[in-house]
């Protein structure tokens, strides 16, 4: 026989604040292991951050020599205002402020400044090693190409700072230019 407890009934708890078995001690933020800091980034984003930061020159104030002749100077002006809107900023910024420098100058009305102020910041950017091996293949093929151009043949520099450079919707378009063209310098053109 079984006798009835006289001690009073406790509600039963609702079914979602009744513990489960599997149910530890309640969660704490953890911050991340040091190991976890420590890790690199990956390849394909190894210059993802470096090249996010940067303030590209106003295109706008690019002016005009005193010279007569300047055949080439709206050309450079549109293309400065492409490379502010294809390149990443650190990238643009390097190639605009280039462009800029020349401003006012003879060496403004150059055909192809732009190509070689790309390059140059190409050449001077970050180089991202998860490039390698494309740059690599377009490096060797244009070994034995002439190059008639006054950006010069491309270099594993300026291959993997153009490719970094550049958007990954882009990377497909930049890599052919490359490789067809061997030089670098005159790809932004191609990607707006």
């Amino acid at each position: 026989m079984v006798i009835p407890s006289t001690a009073p009934a406790t509600p039963d708890a609702p079914p979602s604040a009744a513990p489960s078995a599997s149910a530890g001690p309640p969660l704490a933020f953890r911050p991340p292991s040091p190991s976890a800091e420590a890790q690199p980034p990956d390849p394909p984003n190894a210059c993802t951050a470096a090249n996010a930061t940067g303030t590209p020159a106003d295109c706008t104030k690019i002016r005009r020599p005193s010279a007569p002749h300047c055949e080439s100077f709206d050309d450079t002006v549109d293309e400065c205002h492409v490379i502010t809107r294809v390149l990443k900023p650190a990238v643009a910024e390097k190639a605009t402020k280039c462009i800029l420098s020349k401003s006012g100058t003879s060496a403004i009305c150059s055909f192809g400044v732009a190509g070689v102020c790309a390059s140059q910041a190409f050449r001077s950017s970050c180089a991202d090693p998860a490039t390698a091996t494309e740059c690599k293949a377009v490096v060797q093929h244009c070994a034995s190409v002439q190059v008639s151009n006054v950006t010069g043949r491309v270099t594993m520099a300026e291959c993997q700072g153009a490719l970094a450079a550049v958007a990954a919707k882009h990377k497909d378009a930049m890599l052919s230019c490359m490789n067809e063209g061997c030089s670098a310098g005159y790809c932004f053109a191609y990607l707006h």
